[in-house]
């Protein structure tokens, strides 16, 4: 299935498209008005294709021949109380209706994992168009216990969203899959202008009427179109299986951040290290953003395989890779998808501020290799299906800093930017890849809060649950922390969190 890439193999871009390149640069820097504020607006991540392909229109999603909805597993939380008060709501797992029997099993592993964290869930086989499956999620969101996000698995349907843009060198059209849509469940969705390509009616949404934000995070997982890694449940079986072990082992070892900033970016590495320090603390993040040291060499031989738990990448791209400038930006080196399968990535989660490197509407996307490879520990990335990609992002590690998951710190990042005036060509095609009910901070084996220390409120705790088996009053799993299959909270996980003990507190 994989095959490893020579020299022969790896596609460069050289000087005639640099210039190009480093002109649209000037450009951006120099007209007036372009991007704004111009000292606070980074160079988007633009799209370049290792062939010199243009960026195609997205494709529409296939028409559903019916429309059906139905309860298959609920899932309630481990405990009647637990300490991880953000991690709680009810979660509903969408799942295509044609792949239901073929990942239940998994699934059932996945929901009692999401009930050990604290979250209550639903898990819903569903066929039908995006409008109907937005129904069916404001509906669960309106429903007393409410929801907090959603998890999109299979060929599920998708909304195109088209606009004019300008960053600066001209205007220029794109549509491009907004899953928005299924996050902001009570905004209105529009086909109604009429503005060259932009055209009411012509079944792409084009106006988004919404005051309130986003209500609930929605990520996404659609594998049946990474055939490079193998087939679509087989991809999701063994997902689950990832998701299950790294869950509860590796979220709790020595964590280490990558910071990596092509050349159009360098500027931008101390704000992003000082984010991913919040999470891994001082120390623990991998910083690397001085030009000639970003290269597609590097990053595939030392960092790749490196033990990195996120990998946060700017550069430019398209869903079948991204690459770097070398030799004083005259030299443009690739790192395809290919190139990700073959290393078999250590980190757990991506954050692609790559042009549309998760658009997941095309094949072998870089999101989904980043995320679903069987043979990689990669649980989630987060990127943008158009040109642009996240920034302002301090909200997102804020957030996940304080113990929210991905997804909740997400939302709560679009919420802060949403109503900024370039939010729409920037920010309308962000998208979560993976499982967004994982939280990607540091959390030392003891901090049951969890807030980054292991202290005298983690002990008691530990005090309350002391002794307590699964079914017990006092039960509570997040102090099992000597052994998953223990099952008793005893003096082997008090060893555990006397060696943890006031880890964190001097941070």
């Amino acid at each position: 299935m994989k095959k490893m890439c020579d020299d022969s193999d790896r596609l460069r871009i050289t000087t005639d498209h640099n210039v190009v390149m480093w002109a649209l640069v000037f450009l951006w820097i120099l007209t007036p008005g372009a991007g704004d504020a111009q000292a606070s607006v980074p160079m988007p991540s633009l799209w370049m294709d290792p062939v010199n392909a243009r960026r195609p229109q997205t494709a529409p999603f296939p028409e559903p021949l019916i429309s059906s909805v139905e309860v298959k597993q609920k899932g309630i939380i481990g405990a009647e109380w637990t300490p991880l008060t953000q991690q709680q709501g009810r979660i509903a797992i969408m799942v295509e209706s044609g792949i239901y029997d073929a990942i239940s099993v998994s699934l059932s592993t996945y929901t009692d994992d999401l009930s050990e964290m604290g979250f209550s869930n639903t898990v819903i086989a569903i066929s039908g168009d995006a409008e109907y499956l937005r129904n069916a999620l404001a509906t669960l969101y309106n429903e007393p216990e409410s929801l907090v996000g959603a998890v999109l698995i299979g060929e599920l349907p998708y909304v195109i969203y088209e606009m004019n843009q300008n960053w600066g060198w001209g205007w220029e059209y794109e549509d491009f899959a907004c899953d928005l849509y299924f996050m902001d469940l009570d905004g209105e969705w529009l086909d109604q202008l009429n503005d060259g390509q932009v055209q009411p009616d012509n079944g792409k949404l084009d106006t988004w009427l919404d005051d309130n934000g986003l209500e609930i995070w929605a990520s996404r997982m659609r594998t049946d179109n990474l055939t490079s890694l193998g087939s679509e449940t087989d991809l999701l079986n063994s997902y689950f299986t990832r998701n299950h072990t790294l869950r509860w082992n590796l979220l709790n070892s020595s964590l280490v951040g990558l910071v990596y900033n092509d050349d159009d970016w360098e500027y931008l590495a101390a704000t992003d290290t000082s984010n991913l320090k919040l999470l891994f603390g001082s120390g623990n993040v991998a910083e690397v953003s001085a030009p000639e040291a970003t290269t597609a060499e590097d990053y595939i031989n030392q960092r790749l395989t490196a033990d990195y738990h996120l990998n946060l990448i700017r550069s430019h791209g398209s869903p079948g890779g991204h690459g770097f400038y070398k030799n004083g930006g005259v030299d443009f080196d690739w790192v395809l998808t290919n190139d990700y399968v073959s290393a078999d990535p250590v980190a757990v989660f991506f954050s692609l501020y790559v042009c549309s490197g998760c658009d997941y509407t095309t094949s072998d996307y870089l999101g989904g290799i980043a995320a679903f490879n069987s043979d990689a520990n990669g649980l989630l990335a987060w990127g943008s299906t158009k040109t642009g990609g996240m920034f302002l992002d301090e909200y997102l590690y804020e957030r996940i800093a304080g113990g929210e998951c991905v997804g909740e710190a997400f939302k709560y990042w679009f919420n802060q930017v949403k109503h900024i005036e370039y939010a729409p060509r920037w920010w309308y095609g962000m998208v979560l890849i993976g499982d967004a009910s994982l939280a990607a901070s540091i959390t030392y084996p003891g901090d049951f809060q969890p807030n980054g220390r292991v202290d005298l409120y983690d002990f008691a705790v530990l005090a309350s649950a002391w002794q307590s088996r699964p079914g017990g009053d006092n039960w509570n799993p997040v102090c099992d922390i000597s052994d998953p299959n223990n099952s008793v909270i005893d003096q082997l996980d008090l060893a555990v969190f006397v060696e943890n003990w006031l880890r964190g507190v001097g941070q």
